[in-house]
């Protein structure tokens, strides 16, 4: 891998700590980490040992911006914005509301077309049992860190809530524009590491799992998960054999499997396998009938990027563009990278070009 340094300490013996060296840090493991590594060992790799820029979607940022707005509108001193709001089946009754909405997507260049989108999910997410009846919500945006046997999880519960009958509700939303199979349900790890943290911080209580599918109505609207003490006990042996492979995980291993050698997905197992690297050839390769660009996973093809180092050279934050700025006061220092793409497409011409 090439490196280059930009600004910052021109002049070092090693400009960028080794792949192969593991961070200072204690690891911690989140449930997306682990789906990641599932998914495919070269993305894995590449997102958190060279930690390479990752393109956000308009699904995501969107996303992101409703947990906001519902964050806000669970408070008791903002409670007339949600009465309002729901009232009026619009975010537009509420000027505080639509101009964080519209500042956000100004932010991050979101299309005009996602204000509708957001409205219609805000209204389907306020729409349904929104104040919890019945029970007392004790979390909101609740992070948790929890050491097991022979692991370390993290994560955020989007919202905890209790009930007298000795249960505790897990509310997490969903912006996907797909529901989830019944087998995606049953072995979703994020599913099974919330029900674990419920079950730690609120050992008394049984824990259930709502995911809250923003884009669908009725029926579909809610996904439910539980989980025997038994399965999360299973799970936990899990955790622990996922969290030494991490601990030991080499650049050897970004090439041990490939989502490229998975094959292609069964119907239940939703978007996996080699659907995952897409069908593009080169970056911008359009479909057949010219209408848009093929699909390609962000790490299919080479490219350029930039990184900003501390003073041991560990990679704080990586970007395409160069416009990351160094704290030299603490001896940070910005290098220019090439990531050289996806070692089951190194064959493409593209990733053969100079």
């Amino acid at each position: 891998m090439e490196e280059e340094a930009v600004r910052g300490k021109l002049a070092r013996k090693e400009i960028i700590k080794t792949t192969k060296q593991m961070s200072k840090k204690e690891l911690k493991i989140s449930a997306s980490r682990i789906k990641t590594k599932k998914t495919c060992s070269n993305i894995y790799f590449g997102r958190y040992h060279l930690r390479l820029p990752d393109e956000t979607n308009n699904g995501a940022l969107m996303g992101t911006c409703i947990h906001t707005v519902f964050e806000h509108l669970t408070k008791e001193k903002h409670k007339k914005l949600f009465e309002s709001i729901l009232a009026a089946r619009t975010i537009g009754s509420s000027k505080l509301i639509s101009r964080y909405v519209k500042n956000y997507m100004a932010k991050y260049n979101l299309p005009d077309e996602c204000l509708a989108k957001i409205d219609g999910m805000v209204l389907t997410g306020l729409s349904n049992d929104f104040l919890c009846k019945g029970g007392q919500i004790t979390g909101v945006e609740l992070k948790f860190d929890i050491k097991g046997r022979g692991y370390r999880i993290y994560g955020l519960i989007d919202r905890l809530v209790e009930y007298e009958r000795g249960y505790v509700r897990i509310q997490d939303w969903k912006s996907s524009s797909k529901l989830f199979t019944d087998y995606e349900l049953k072995e979703s790890i994020q599913a099974k590491m919330y029900a674990l943290a419920a079950r730690t911080l609120r050992p008394n209580c049984k824990p259930i799992v709502d995911f809250l599918m923003l884009q669908f109505g009725g029926e579909g609207f809610t996904q439910r998960a539980r989980f025997s003490d038994e399965e999360l006990n299973e799970f936990e042996e899990f955790l622990a054999k996922e969290y030494e492979e991490m601990s030991n995980f080499t650049e050897e291993d970004s090439v041990s499997d490939l989502a490229a050698n998975q094959g292609f997905p069964k119907p239940q197992e939703g978007f996996s396998g080699r659907l995952v690297c897409g069908r593009s050839n080169y970056p911008g390769e359009m479909k057949k009938d010219g209408s848009k660009p093929l699909w390609a996973c962000s790490l299919k093809f080479k490219f350029d990027y930039f990184a900003l180092c501390d003073d041991d050279g560990e990679v704080i934050k990586t970007s395409k563009k160069d416009d990351l700025v160094p704290k030299l006061e603490k001896g940070e220092f910005v290098i220019k990278k090439k990531y050289g793409g996806c070692p089951a497409f190194k064959n493409l011409a593209y990733n053969q070009k100079d």
